[in-house]
């Protein structure tokens, strides 16, 4: 009984090179069992951006970012003992992760600014209902086609996965799947 329970028991996962899990956009890697919450996401890196709330106050099922109150807001900031500040007021670390590599020199760095600024709540609450087999396609199109720094996995009934590299973030990967959304 605890091997089937030990199946069910990790739903969500990242991996954040300084410490905990602000965004998506500024991991590593990001896991979910169900691939439809990479579409979820977006609402969760617009309430980072907008709201200043961390990633794991947003993953339970029920949370709805629309109709959380300016008290709430204040509250979820109030993340492990300090205040966290919206990603739109002090966007360094968003930065950080869009400065150019060599291997993708036509990169800038005010492109995941442009990204984030792009998010208005209408495409983000559209971006949230991809089906996840659109997900699942577009992740492995530009995984294999068009990013050079991003691998997905999609390991069926266990979940999928986006990957990259040291000091790099999947922030792209995101990017590529809001162009579903036109």
């Amino acid at each position: 009984m605890w091997e089937e329970d030990q199946e069910n028991y990790i739903d969500h996962g990242a991996m954040y090179y300084e410490a905990g899990w602000p965004c998506p956009l500024m991991s590593q890697m990001v896991y979910h069992k169900n691939p439809q919450e990479f579409a979820r996401d977006f609402e969760r890196i617009y309430a980072d951006y907008h709201c200043g709330i961390p990633i794991p106050l947003l993953l339970p099922p029920e949370m709805n970012i629309w109709q959380l109150s300016l008290q709430e807001i204040a509250e979820l900031n109030e993340y492990k003992g300090f205040a966290r500040r919206s990603g739109r007021k002090y966007p360094a670390g968003y930065k950080s992760f869009s400065k150019p590599q060599e291997f993708l020199p036509k990169q800038k760095e005010t492109d995941i600014m442009n990204f984030l600024e792009g998010l208005n709540k209408e495409k983000v609450q559209k971006l949230s209902k991809l089906p996840a087999s659109k997900i699942k396609a577009k992740f492995a199109q530009i995984a294999e086609k068009e990013l050079v720094e991003v691998r997905y996995r999609d390991y069926q009934e266990r979940g999928a996965v986006l990957i990259t590299g040291a000091n790099l973030s999947v922030w792209r990967a995101y990017r590529a799947l809001s162009e579903l959304i036109a």
